[in-house]
């Protein structure tokens, strides 16, 4: 089956009269796909249709936060909220972006830079996480 992939490593450290915490997110999205040119049918179109509703509520929160709008939709997927800290939160981001060379996935080339474009521009609010008590 095909979905997105999230591996998330929780980190602790304790050092004399303080302690420290931290996560690491590794994210490998599924890719979108139109239906149309795929032809999928059944259990594959069920998953592409779940897969683009995630990918959806992402760009809608992407968008949300490069326009500054006071409610960021975290909520429209698990997806969503799971990168919460990720996106507008408390870390360093990194995105990495696979594209196709061949002219025929031009138009998805286009989309997937424009969206690693509009991601990049996202600022986050980075401090540390110090564990009180």
């Amino acid at each position: 089956s095909r979905s997105h992939s999230v591996l998330i490593l929780k980190v602790k450290v304790t050092l004399p009269g303080r302690t420290l915490t931290g996560k690491l997110h590794i994210i490998d999205l599924a890719g979108s796909e139109d239906n149309r040119r795929t032809g999928n049918q059944g259990e594959r179109l069920r998953e592409s249709g779940a897969i683009n509703t995630s990918l959806l509520a992402l760009s809608q929160v992407v968008d949300a936060l490069n326009t500054n709008q006071v409610i960021v939709p975290y909520r429209g997927s698990k997806l969503t909220r799971l990168l919460q800290d990720s996106l507008g939160g408390n870390s360093h981001s990194c995105m990495i972006v696979n594209l196709a060379p061949e002219e025929r996935y031009y138009y998805d080339t286009y989309v997937t830079l424009n969206f690693a474009r509009k991601t990049k521009k996202i600022v986050n609010t980075v401090k540390t996480n110090e564990v009180k008590g």
